[in-house]
């Protein structure tokens, strides 16, 4: 069977072509739209119409209701009649004119479709009864879901497929009052769609519900349902599904949903606690990690202080009594005095050598030029030990009152450069110090051999320390290299130590 096509009859264009649109995307054809009784009347003789969807209120000489009942008597087209509202008046005279459906704007795909299917139905079900009985009752009785025909909440047909659902002959159905084949929770609900149906009323027409068989067994059934005309008279008609099967295997796959649905949460619970205590596992490593850095930090300062305060002074102690002896001696012309004078040259040797260690090792403390000193003394310091020239730009005026940022940046400064004559055999380094507000940038560029994914995956730990000592102090550690094109590593470190000092801070 081809596809069903449409007409519309809707004298509003805007209304109507949403109606095309809305019947094409369930499938059905729509030729042409009628927005008059007797444009739908011409349209009907020119194009074979299966269906008219009909607006009750027209303009024109005549209005719905009369062109349904011109096509009703003349063309034998069904009509489902649809309209925004209708008062009692207006739908007797709709009913005179046994329309297949009456829909109330705005329809759902839902609703059209039953009704469209339904009608198409009970017009081609009324074209059978009418040329023939036979083939009617061969038609319904070769049907596999249960047909019957209900007047007056008495079954006056049924089928054999009704038989087999509900476990009653022909004979002891017909007769019978439908209630005694319904289950009894759902009576009032059968009744109550089952009256007003019968007064012409919007009701569903397919939903579902429990039958009552012979031997006291539900089934879960489907019902389709609708008004028919039989035997002159109007009755009501339905197609009844035995969808027990169907509601046995939802139920399993609900329950089988339900099972596994408890599964996952039970291992979603599972892996929520694995991954706390891997979060709590890195957590601590994370705290034990900075705990040993600052403890080497620490350590390192202790060990400077030590060697500047205790050492240092020691050794210009003995520098100083060394150069009383030499100077006793000199003064007594003994031939000790040179050795006196070696000793002395020894100490002051040692000392030199002390200060040598103790360059770098930590940045300088003076309370307003520190981090811009420390970087200063960094970049001589390279430029001097390792032969690379090595330069310190600062950025407007700069100063930090945070100990922790300053120590964290200058070692990271240091890392850097490090990294940088080691691997990159570079021909100059440049460090870059800036600030705007409270926001502390460090730049160290090189234009050395770059970071090949090699030896950042092999050799890394450098840039894992960079990682790490900035995450200290919730500052973006930012590395960029190209091969043969050099390294740029940027930290960005925002001081809120001293919001007052800060203020002071030219930007």
């Amino acid at each position: 069977m081809g596809k069903l096509k449409i007409l519309i009859v809707e004298d509003n264009a805007v209304i109507a072509k949403d109606l095309q649109w809305q019947l094409e995307d369930l499938g059905y054809i729509v030729p042409s739209i009628a927005a008059t009784g007797n444009d739908a009347i011409s349209k009907v003789k020119e194009n074979k119409i299966d269906l008219v969807l009909m607006d009750i209120i027209l303009a024109g000489e005549m209005d719905g209701i009369e062109t349904a009942d011109q096509m009703r008597t003349k063309h034998r087209v069904p009509v489902i009649y649809l309209t925004a509202y209708a008062d009692d008046a207006t739908l007797k005279r709709a009913k005179i004119t046994e329309p297949y459906g009456y829909l109330v704007k705005p329809v759902s795909n839902i609703e059209m479709r039953s009704s469209i299917e339904m009608a198409i139905y009970k017009f081609n079900m009324e074209r059978e009864l009418r040329e023939s009985e036979e083939k009617y009752s061969l038609l319904v009785e070769k049907a596999k879901d249960g047909v019957f025909i209900i007047k007056e909440g008495v079954y006056k047909y049924v089928n054999r497929a009704m038989t087999d659902i509900v476990g009653y002959s022909v004979e002891e159905l017909l007769g019978m009052k439908v209630m005694d084949t319904i289950a009894p929770e759902f009576r009032p609900l059968i009744a109550e769609r089952y009256k007003a149906r019968m007064e012409g009323k919007r009701v569903h027409s397919t939903y579902e519900f429990k039958t009552l068989c012979k031997r006291g067994e539900t089934k879960d059934v489907e019902l389709s349902a609708g008004l028919i005309q039989y035997k002159g008279e109007p009755a009501f008609m339905g197609i009844i599904r035995d969808i027990t099967e169907r509601k046995n295997t939802e139920d399993e796959l609900n329950k089988h949903r339900e099972r596994l649905a408890g599964l996952v949460e039970e291992r979603t619970s599972e892996l929520t606690a694995t991954n706390e205590l891997l979060r709590e596992e890195i957590r601590e490593r994370k705290l034990l990690e900075k705990a040993i850095l600052e403890t080497e930090d620490r350590e390192m300062q202790r060990i400077g202080y030590e060697l500047h305060d205790v050492l240092g002074q020691l050794l210009t102690g003995l520098s100083l009594k060394s150069q009383n002896l030499e100077n006793i001696l000199q003064e007594k012309l003994m031939p000790e005095a040179e050795l006196a004078s070696r000793i002395t040259f020894l100490i002051d040797k040692a000392k030199e050598h002390l200060r040598f260690m103790m360059q770098g090792s930590l940045p300088m403390e003076n309370d307003q030029d520190n981090i811009v000193l420390s970087l200063e003394g960094l970049a001589s310091r390279i430029t001097r030990d390792f032969n690379v020239p090595c330069f310190f730009k600062s950025s407007g005026f700069v100063t930090m009152k945070n100990k922790t940022g300053v120590l964290h940046l200058y070692r990271i400064a240091q890392e850097a450069i490090t990294n940088a004559v080691r691997h990159g055999k570079p021909a100059r380094i440049d460090i870059g110090l800036s600030r705007k507000k409270n926001i502390v940038k460090l730049t160290v560029k090189d234009d050395g051999t770059g970071i090949s994914d090699g030896r950042k995956q092999k050799n890394g730990l450098g840039l894992k320390i960079m990682n790490f000592r900035a995450n200290m102090i919730n500052a973006e550690l930012n590395i960029q290299s190209e091969i043969n094109m050099g390294t740029s590593i940027t930290c960005t470190f925002i001081d809120n130590s001293r919001e007052d000092d800060l203020k002071k801070v030219p930007e």
